[in-house]
């Protein structure tokens, strides 16, 4: 059986990492409505409060995050065991995000698309080889 190092715990239903050249990982916590980083020692920052369900995180060709903000759940808890459930009754609209990783500032890029689409949940995003991001 492989063997495993825990190197942080605590964290909010963690989602989206995000590597880093000095060995850290970047990622949100949906439930905490946060973007964290976690160092190899497993100390950790918090990067930006973001609200809402903060969910894929990418870095951007400007050396950005990029960040799916669901909007937020309702969360389940059992002892240990944290769930989504269910629309959050604080639900703020889901929307993409632009952080700075230096200064924590949460800028929201798109809350609606073309032809009267609104983002409900955006989940995951990427981005491409010319810079163009995309998200489901």
């Amino acid at each position: 059986m492989a063997e495993f190092e825990l190197v942080a715990d605590g964290l909010r239903f963690p989602e989206g990492p995000v590597w880093m050249p000095d060995g850290s990982i970047i990622l949100t916590e949906i439930e905490a409505g946060r973007i964290s980083r976690v160092f190899p020692d497993g100390s950790r920052t918090t990067v930006a409060e973001t609200g809402g369900g903060p969910n894929g995180l990418a870095l951007g060709p400007d050396g950005k995050l990029y960040c799916c903000n669901n909007g937020g759940f309702n969360w389940s808890r059992n002892g240990d065991f944290l769930a989504p459930h269910g629309i959050a009754d604080t639900y703020s609209g889901g929307r993409i995000e632009r952080i700075d990783i230096e200064t924590g500032a949460v800028e929201i890029l798109y809350k609606s698309g073309d032809f009267g689409c609104v983002l409900r949940g955006p989940n995951d995003i990427v981005f491409d080889a010319h810079g163009g991001f995309w998200f489901t």
